[in-house]
Parts: structure tokens; sequence; C-alpha cells
């Protein structure tokens, strides 16, 4: 089968804050796709890549699958260094934007059995590197990694990797491996296991997730239905329910409030609904249960 069109554009799950709606991919690093994986984006659409397949030389046929190889600019801010921070909520309740496209399972029929499999040492992934982009170090057993195959000036890297130079921690030379884009050969970048993240990270319909304004905390996440997630946590200068506030001045204020309401009604046991969502039982003599 020969070369279809290349993808020269992947569109994003939504707008970003920037503005932009898709991802136009330049020259030198243009993914070109088979003429069986038209129209090649599987951004919003996850289970368009399950009906597509290639014959590879051997005969076989090498079935695909969906992974980011995009990532928008995120409505929540990188570096917060003083709260409040303006966030757009409703951007916020719809995702950080990506974009996806369909990609072969098996790059080259020498490489098939360990292409992109889960590894915890190299020499599971024959000539190729065992890499934890999460750590940014080799894969280990305490921190699996990904295969990623060989490159170089004979052997180029498929649709969504690039090839490059890896190095040890000593700075040196691990040689040239195609490296996923995103750092992920999946469709999703969820690096705390929290169920939230960027890409295709939810269950069923729900594949697009609320953003994850802190991806290396499990308590950290933005959720429109309970923003009261992160709380009884302690409350200190940080926010783990990503609504741009302080946890901290969110509970103090919601515990003057509190004491505002039951002032001179020592004794009764009152129910107060937080303006977080969360509710509390306080009893006026100081005592909150």
């Amino acid at each position: 089968m020969g070369f279809g069109d290349c993808v020269t554009e992947v569109p994003f799950s939504a707008e970003d804050v920037s503005g932009e709606s898709s991802l136009e991919i330049g020259k030198s690093s243009r993914t070109c796709l088979r003429q069986a994986c038209a129209p090649g984006p599987c951004t919003n659409a996850p289970e368009s890549c399950d009906d597509l397949e290639l014959t590879d030389s051997r005969g076989e046929k090498v079935p695909y699958t969906c992974q980011l190889v995009a990532v928008g600019h995120s409505p929540y801010p990188q570096d917060v260094e003083a709260f409040p921070v303006a966030v757009d909520l409703a951007a916020m309740a719809a995702g950080v934007p990506f974009g996806a496209i369909c990609r072969r399972v098996r790059a080259r029929p020498e490489y098939c059995d360990s292409f992109c499999n889960e590894c915890t040492v190299a020499s599971s992934c024959g000539d190729g590197l065992c890499y934890d982009f999460a750590a940014d170090a080799p894969g280990t057993a305490d921190n699996p990694g990904i295969c990623l195959m060989p490159c170089g000036a004979k052997s180029s890297c498929p649709g969504g990797f690039v090839c490059t130079q890896f190095e040890d921690e000593e700075g040196e030379s691990l040689g040239r491996f195609c490296k996923p884009v995103q750092g992920t050969c999946g469709a999703c970048i969820d690096q705390d296991g929290d169920g939230r993240g960027i890409g295709q990270c939810g269950d069923g319909n729900e594949f697009i997730t609320p953003v994850d304004c802190d991806d290396r905390n499990p308590d950290a996440y933005f959720d429109p239905e309970n923003m009261g997630h992160a709380f009884p946590l302690p409350a200190r200068r940080q926010d783990f329910n990503c609504n741009g506030l302080s946890d901290e001045t969110e509970q103090l204020s919601d515990l003057k409030r509190m004491e505002a309401r039951t002032a001179g009604r020592a004794g009764w046991p009152v129910r107060v609904k937080w303006s977080t969502g969360m509710a509390r039982c306080l009893e006026v003599d100081g005592a909150i249960t």
C-alpha cells in the first residue's frame, strides 16, 4: 500500500487560552500516515483507529492506536507565585487542549515484539532503550519505562516520534532512539495516576477530563461537580481544587462566615454549608466535628 496524504495539521480537543485550535506540523517534523489511516487525527474520536490496519512487508496485519502528539496551553498558569490567579472555570472543565493521531502499533517488522511496551530493563527491549519519561531516566523495577527503538540516518522514526539523542546521569551517550513527542506512546499523560490528565484519560464517552493543575499530586485536580473535594486536607497556600484560590483563604473565609452565623447561639449544633460545597457540623462553643 502506498503512502497517502501527510497530516499537516492536528486539531485540538478545544480552543486553548491563546486562541489556537490546532497544531500545524512543520516540514521538519511532518507526520506521515498511511492511506488506510485517513483522516488521521483521533483527537475527539479515540475509536476511529480501531478499524484501521496495514499489511506489512511480511504479510501480517498491523493495527493502529491513538497517540497524543500535541498539547495546547493549559487554562491554569504553570508557575503560580501568589494567589489568587485568574482562572476560566469553563475552560478548566473542558480540559487541557490536545491533539492525537492514529499510528501503527508496530513501527517496523523487526521491532514488533517490544516497541512501546512497558519495561524495567533495557534487555527486554532488544536493541532498544527502556526509558521512563516521568522520571527522565532509564526504566527500573520501581519506575517502569517504555521500549524505544533505535534510529539514525538509515532508520527513521514513525509519525508521533522524533529521533533523539539520550544520555545517562553522567552525560554518557546511550544512543539515538525514537522519542514519543509528548513522552507517551498512548493517548493520555497522567503522571500521578488519579485518572485525570492531558489527553484521553477518562472512561467511555467522558474520555476528556477536566484540568489536573498538578499532575504530581493525586489530591490536586479540578472537579466542577465537587469543588470541595480537596477539603478537609490541611489548609495551606495551595490550590488542590484548582480554582485559582488559595485553599487556606477559602477555608478561613468559610470559617469566618460560620462564626458570624452562629454567634450568640452557644450550645446549639448548627449545620453550615461552606462555599466550597462541603458541609461541616459546628458546636458553637468552639468544637468543630
